[in-house]
């Protein structure tokens, strides 16, 4: 083999390995939470990362800016070179509620939901979150605990928003604190 022909492979080896690092690198929950941080929101910290399937995440966040508080999340896919940022959607924190609230379409960016509720919780008594329908149909919502006492709630749907739906919360012996709509 030449000295030509041994440099041209060693430089595909090198070119091989480069790529394989930054797959590898943009692969994973790092990788989600990279894609979610491209946004380049001022003083955004990730709450948490759901993987939705292989190929599929989303990955809550709130940031900062002007001294006004968001919460929001970030629709994130995986291609060939890693995770990357595909939509999501965010709103202002009312602390003035004793929950946030916010409903996001996913129809289209993964197979098994069609939209997500969720939001931020300010009141602490609140224990337990659920969604239910103007037919009567209740489902259970996912509270999430972050950083120092800082919580959310959400529920993936596999149906797409259902504006007689009715986001409920309660306190730890069954109380209702709140409700949106509020009927």
């Amino acid at each position: 083999m030449s000295k030509k022909s041994k440099m041209t492979v060693l430089f595909a080896i090198a070119v091989i390995f480069i790529c394989s690092c930054i797959v590898i690198r943009r692969s994973g929950e790092k990788g989600m939470e990279r894609a979610a941080l491209s946004l380049h929101q001022p003083m955004t910290t990730i709450a948490q990362v759901e993987k939705l399937d292989k190929n599929d995440a989303i990955v809550f966040y709130e940031w900062i800016n002007t001294g006004e508080e968001y919460f929001g999340m970030a629709r994130v896919k995986k291609n060939l070179f890693g995770w990357h940022f595909v939509g999501g959607s965010t709103s202002a924190e009312s602390k003035y509620h004793k929950f946030g609230w916010s409903y996001s379409d996913l129809e289209g960016a993964t197979l098994n939901y069609k939209g997500i509720y969720y939001g931020k919780i300010f009141d602490p008594e609140i224990e337990r979150m659920t969604l239910k329908s103007r037919a009567g149909s209740e489902y259970s919502c996912q509270i999430i605990q972050y950083r120092a006492g800082e919580r959310f709630w959400f529920i993936l749907t596999d149906k797409v928003e259902q504006s007689d739906s009715v986001v409920i919360a309660r306190s730890q012996d069954g109380e209702i604190l709140g409700q949106y709509p509020s009927f």
